[in-house]
């Protein structure tokens, strides 16, 4: 009787787990299908992106992640409402002044759910902003100087923490939209001396040794760097103003003769 009781137990216990897993929706799943991740997408232009999932899903939005308040500085959004069963299609729009590089393009799905704070499922890929031909390209400034055993970066990060954010390299279309180009993946900086200045793959400019040289964008345009050894003091040169420094010395004359 005893182990009768226990079997009925069991049995009640097993039936009423089942209900309260049949009572548990689903949670719903959404991926990116399309773009794949480091496509190249052109300025200006407007493409697919293509969703496949799960689940009952009640709207959709699309996004740069994170998203830019100010959208002529990044990629348009968009926004399905009921978008029904899946494969889902949303159109993206990029605006012609997008500055060229990478972003990161969010898909978000939006369920309905009396549990959870927070009821949406999201995926994510990388597209390239790249224009077709790059613009005439300008510098910020003419030059550059850079200490010995420093680095600087024309990205707007440094994985060895270089300093960035210093100059700028700025294309303008032949209809006058103006981009900046620091993170265009298509930028290739090479110096003309190694030996004073290296480039990485990185984009980081390390100086190296005491010299002048020239580093070269897109095989055209060139920027003139001078790296400078802290070590040793600058050459002596004439003083523009009255003042003496251990840079700057006062040319002497002979003494004029009283007549």
């Amino acid at each position: 009787m005893h182990n009768t009781n226990h079997l009925i137990a069991i049995a009640l216990a097993l039936e009423i787990t089942g209900c309260l897993v049949a009572a548990t929706p689903e949670k719903p799943t959404l991926r990116i299908v399309s773009p794949k991740n480091d496509a190249i997408v052109r300025p200006g232009s407007r493409f697919a992106v293509r969703m496949t999932g799960s689940g009952a899903i009640s709207a959709i939005f699309v996004m740069e992640a994170p998203m830019h308040y100010d959208q002529a500085e990044g990629i348009g959004n968009a926004l399905m409402e009921s978008p029904g069963k899946p494969p889902w299609v949303v159109w993206v729009s990029i605006p012609e002044e997008t500055d060229p590089g990478v972003y990161s393009l969010a898909a978000i799905g939006h369920y309905e759910s009396e549990t959870e704070d927070d009821p949406n499922v999201d995926d994510e890929v990388q597209v390239d902003v790249e224009p077709a031909e790059i613009p005439p390209v300008t510098f910020s400034q003419p030059s550059l100087r850079i200490l010995a055993g420093s680095c600087m970066s024309f990205r707007d990060e440094s994985p060895r923490g270089c300093l960035y954010d210093f100059f700028k390299l700025s294309g303008t279309y032949p209809d006058g939209t103006h981009v900046t180009l620091n993170n265009s993946t298509r930028v290739r900086l090479v110096s003309q001396a190694p030996s004073i200045v290296e480039v990485t793959k990185d984009g980081e400019l390390v100086g190296l040794s005491s010299g002048s040289t020239k580093v070269v964008a897109f095989g055209k345009y060139t920027i003139d760097v001078t790296v400078v050894d802290p070590s040793r003091p600058p050459p002596s040169r004439p003083c523009c103003v009255p003042v003496q420094s251990p840079s700057c010395v006062q040319p002497t004359r002979a003494p004029v003769k009283p007549e």
